[in-house]
């Protein structure tokens, strides 16, 4: 609990004994009263008002009182998100027939729960496969394939690569892609039986090219065969379930030069619930090209570029984006479908690498649907 001064405890005190009695009114009139004498500034002081609010919307949920159970609910979550009032906006949704919203709500729940594990966790998951199912019942007919297009999907890899069974065990695993598939190496290898299927491209030549040309191979060949979209997956990464379907359905917003499907940044929380899922940054931006998906248009401008003729790094294939498309917009969706594998990236870079809204044994399918 956070360090209170003798009248701050007295209120406090004067809080307890409200809700215990359910008196409303003045529970609501001292938790106001609390918050606003104790500011957010250290870790404890944030912990204690979010769980005066996430009490108090609690109560008031349990007593029907629905509307202030959900401006609480937020309240809670002012300086920092809490799984109770994640989970409790969930229900509030579900009240409201809003299925798709309540699992958006526990699926943020579940992914910070899943920080710490046990019982929690293992109850919140629980719940949430519960309005899975119910999703699935009340709508068993996911949106179409966009008609008349072609959405290839390639896979980015390098000789030896340590992480590549993994991620490719992953991919086999989720789903049917409905389009061409094709794997793009530097250099050459077995081709695993769990990808037997695919279109399998080496490097002519023995020596290493690097990240950057194997990225800028993957433009040509969907530039060359005029695939409308192409998706993009590095060697080292996994897939929530069913994530591979997914990715065909999802929309790329209008002004996007590119969609991407990771990003080791915390969700934004206007992105949770029936706010918009794609959170849209105007380039150069600090993004990643873990996953993406694009459109031709996007490819065409990527290769008749100037950057891309006088390209000559090894790596970073994707910074071509920030350098040769300036002003156009960086699109990302929440949570992330995709979430890194391995300590160290291909060109050495060990930073933060976990999505933090990986949604871990989430249904892909329920996070996309509008």
């Amino acid at each position: 609990m956070a360090n209170l001064t003798t009248a701050q405890t007295n209120l406090h005190q004067q809080f307890c004994e409200s809700l215990a009695n359910v008196q409303l009114e003045r529970a609501d009139d001292c938790a106001t009263k609390l918050r606003a004498n104790i500011l957010p500034e250290t870790g404890t002081a944030v912990a204690f008002r979010g769980e005066v609010a996430a009490q108090l919307a609690t109560t008031y949920f349990a007593q029907g009182e629905y509307t202030r159970a959900e401006a609480w609910a937020l309240r809670a979550m002012q300086t920092q998100p809490r799984v109770d009032a994640l989970c409790l906006l969930g229900e509030l949704a579900l009240l409201n027939d809003n299925v798709e919203g309540a699992l958006a709500w526990y699926a943020a729940g579940e992914i910070l729960a899943h920080c710490t594990g046990g019982l929690i966790w293992e109850t919140i998951a629980r719940r949430h496969k519960q309005l899975q199912t119910r999703f699935f019942t009340l709508y068993p007919q996911q949106r179409p394939i966009r008609a008349q297009t072609t959405h290839g999907l390639v896979l980015m890899t390098v000789q030896d690569r340590e992480t590549f069974a993994a991620t490719a065990e992953s991919i086999a695993a989720n789903g049917i892609w409905q389009g061409p598939t094709t794997v793009i190496i530097d250099g050459d290898g077995p081709q695993p039986t769990c990808l037997r299927d695919w279109t399998w491209l080496p490097t002519a030549t023995p020596k290493r090219e690097g990240q950057a040309r194997t990225f800028f191979r993957a433009l040509e060949h969907a530039h060359m065969l005029k695939w409308d979209f192409l998706t993009v997956l590095e060697d080292d990464i996994v897939l929530a379930p069913n994530a591979l379907e997914a990715l065909q359905h999802i929309e790329i917003p209008a002004n996007a030069a590119v969609l991407a499907w990771y990003s080791n940044a915390p969700q934004p929380f206007h992105s949770i619930g029936n706010q918009s899922r794609i959170v849209m940054q105007q380039m150069p931006c600090a993004a990643t090209g873990v996953a993406l998906t694009m459109t031709r248009r996007t490819i065409d401008q990527l290769l008749t570029s100037e950057v891309y003729n006088a390209w000559t790094d090894t790596h970073g294939g994707d910074g071509i984006f920030n350098l040769a498309m300036p002003g156009k917009f960086w699109a990302t969706m929440y949570p992330n479908p995709v979430q890194h594998i391995g300590a160290v990236s291909l060109t050495g870079n060990s930073g933060a690498r976990q999505s933090p809204s990986y949604p871990h044994c989430t249904d892909a399918r329920t996070l996309f649907t509008k």
